[in-house]
């Protein structure tokens, strides 16, 4: 996943992943107006409200399709749902968060 604000004020933010399955310890953040050479650590749910807040980004992320007419996307567990033309749908920071289950 990435993530990047788009302000142009020097103040704008750069959000990456790692690809590991571990909410504490996947994200960095890079503010542009201190370097590249100090990513922060963020935890998943800081990630989410990053995804959350009104600010104009730019996301790169995985997206859930499916055919299950029955699917009821409140019940996803790694996933974050956004709002997309009016629908939401379900996003995903990295491919592991779509197929990995409690325990395995």
């Amino acid at each position: 996943m990435i993530l990047e604000t788009l302000r142009g004020d020097g103040g704008d933010i750069l959000i990456y992943s790692e690809n590991r399955f571990n909410l504490e310890n996947n994200f960095r953040m890079v503010r542009r107006n201190i370097g590249i050479n100090n990513p922060m650590r963020l935890h998943y749910n800081e990630v989410c409200t990053f995804i959350n807040d009104t600010q104009p980004k730019t996301v790169v992320a995985y997206r859930l399709l499916t055919n299950l007419d029955n699917f009821d996307i409140n019940y996803v567990k790694y996933g974050q749902q956004v709002l997309v033309s009016g629908a939401k749908e379900v996003i995903y920071f990295d491919p592991i968060y779509c197929v990995k289950r409690d325990g395995r």
